[in-house]
């Protein structure tokens, strides 16, 4: 399947890896350099949860903050000039105020396979700055837990993918790990010891490895004999979740696995109560796991969320399914891309929506496709 410059949401949300088959309290006022060379805005201090995002622009995206309570009060922060129809790609998760991203600047060709830039953004500065120009553009960077190391990919002429160590104090980079594979290595995150947990898709499925700076990877376990996608690691490092197709009821869906990192055995789906399709569990800072699911004729279906005595429960739309992308730092929203339709087959319309764990749904209203950056403030 040909890949276009900015697939429809839901395959890059609901399916998020699509790249696998051929993807605050903000501080007072800084002079910064902006990545187009702008000067950094008056950034408004804010004391709840904020929302980091981009609205994607034909020629250029623009990341904007919000406060969780009031959505509507944007503020730009960043402006991020691109090749024509393509955007940028972040990491799927927000550390320390920080974000990186992959996107192709104005003057490359407009492809898949063009090298494309590496930023990071630091969100209390408003100020963003390019590490890598040889960066691929729909394999997402990953953000150690401090947020002082990013993993990323690249390709060389050969078409050898090596996944890259660069320590953000001193912008040193080092290869990891190089290897000539037809599917493809994407990074996922790093483990308790701070070794890059990475995926390597073959015609046998699904690997997870592990690898060290210095040392060789080393294969953790086998997800699946198909594509596992939507990866996301454990606050403590200690496990990861993912989803894999399964047969149900003569049916193919993906469902949610949870496999600790020292067992390394897939298990029992830990949402297997629920029938049918979910989406991309998402860990909350204290170990609870949010686990879309696809919706119920005639109703909505929130996000079930697992793996704490007193879970939060979230509240439902009055029809379709929620994917959910990340929660905010103190666990108080779940921000989630909204389907009014189905499941996968039956999207219906898309929007970007506010979780709150005291039963709010806030929308964040826009005219063009928005981007999930992360979260800052408490």
């Amino acid at each position: 399947m040909a890949l276009q410059p900015r697939p429809p949401r839901l395959v890059r949300v609901v399916f998020g890896s699509i790249a696998l088959v051929a993807l605050v309290a903000v501080a007072a006022v800084f002079v910064a350099t902006f990545q187009g060379g702008q000067t950094a805005p008056e950034l408004a201090t804010a004391e709840g949860p904020t929302l980091v995002f981009a609205e994607f622009g034909p020629q250029a995206d623009e990341i904007l903050i919000a406060p969780a309570e009031d959505p509507d009060a944007r503020t730009p922060i960043q402006t991020v000039p691109h090749a024509n129809g393509w955007g940028l790609n972040p990491a799927p998760e927000m550390v320390a105020g920080r974000t990186a991203y992959t996107v192709l600047p104005p003057n490359v060709t407009p492809d898949r396979t063009s090298p494309a830039e590496l930023w990071l953004l630091e969100v209390e500065t408003a100020s963003a700055v390019r590490l890598a120009r040889d960066a691929d553009l729909l394999a997402a960077p990953v953000l150690r837990q401090d947020g002082n190391v990013l993993a990323y990919r690249r390709t060389d002429g050969s078409g050898a993918q090596s996944l890259l160590r660069v320590d953000l104090d001193t912008r040193v980079r080092r290869v990891l790990h190089t290897d000539q594979s037809s599917f493809g290595l994407f990074p996922v995150g790093f483990d308790d010891d701070g070794a890059l947990l990475f995926t390597r898709l073959s015609a046998s499925g699904t690997d997870l490895y592990r690898v060290a700076d210095g040392s060789p990877a080393e294969l953790v376990f086998h997800a699946s004999d198909e594509i596992a996608r939507d990866w996301s690691i454990a606050p403590a490092g200690d496990a990861v979740a993912f989803v894999a197709p399964l047969l149900q009821a003569e049916r193919i869906v993906h469902q949610a696995q949870v496999v600790s990192l020292e067992r390394g055995a897939v298990g029992e789906p830990p949402a297997a109560n629920f029938a049918g399709e979910q989406y991309r569990p998402t860990w909350r800072a204290d170990g609870a796991l949010a686990i879309g699911r696809e919706g119920v004729e005639g109703t909505g279906t929130p996000p079930v969320v697992l793996g704490t005595p007193e879970g939060p429960i979230l509240p439902a739309a009055s029809e379709g399914f929620d994917v959910p992308l990340g929660w905010s730092v103190g666990g108080d929203y779940l921000a989630v891309r909204h389907f009014s339709g189905r499941n996968s087959q039956d999207p219906g319309v898309e929007t970007l929506m506010l979780l709150g764990t005291d039963l709010s749904r806030r929308s964040i209203p826009t005219d063009t496709e928005l981007i999930f950056l992360g979260w800052t403030g408490a």
